[in-house]
């Protein structure tokens, strides 16, 4: 009798570890998905956490010249959840420099955690002014 609680306990124990795990996945990543970051560095590991492993890698393999459809996929997300409807102090830090477009800053958003993934430096105030040199052309 004895080893039948044991193993039972052991059972469940098994099953209920994973369940657990799964279930604090989702809340973690539920909460996250309700999180507006207030910093880029702060987008760079909301973006982390919230995308697929296999996202994160396909993303991190392409060029720099090669990001622009991902603003019309995860930089939808980007752009209704963070910039248009994101934390004023986020927003307030990009005004302040000088970018005022809702897709320039998703775009930067972008660029900057593609450089993040690639552990290249992240020179935050070049990529606002290639942005802003980028907006003056195109006027």
């Amino acid at each position: 009798m004895f080893n039948l609680i044991k193993k039972n306990r052991v059972v469940l124990l098994l099953i209920t570890v994973p369940v657990f795990a799964l279930l604090l996945t989702v809340f973690i990543k539920k909460a996250a998905s309700h999180e507006k970051p207030k910093s880029l560095e702060q987008c760079w590991s909301l973006l982390e956490l919230r995308l697929p492993p296999e996202e994160i890698q396909k993303f991190k393999s392409k060029q720099l010249n090669e990001l622009e459809p991902y603003q019309h996929s995860f930089g939808v997300y980007i752009k209704k959840h963070w910039v248009v409807k994101g934390d004023p102090e986020l927003l307030t830090f990009f005004k302040s420099a000088g970018i005022q477009s809702e897709d320039q800053i998703t775009a930067i958003i972008i660029d900057t955690f593609w450089r993040y993934l690639q552990n290249k430096p992240v020179d935050v105030e070049e990529r606002i002014q290639h942005y802003i040199e980028l907006e003056n052309i195109g006027h």
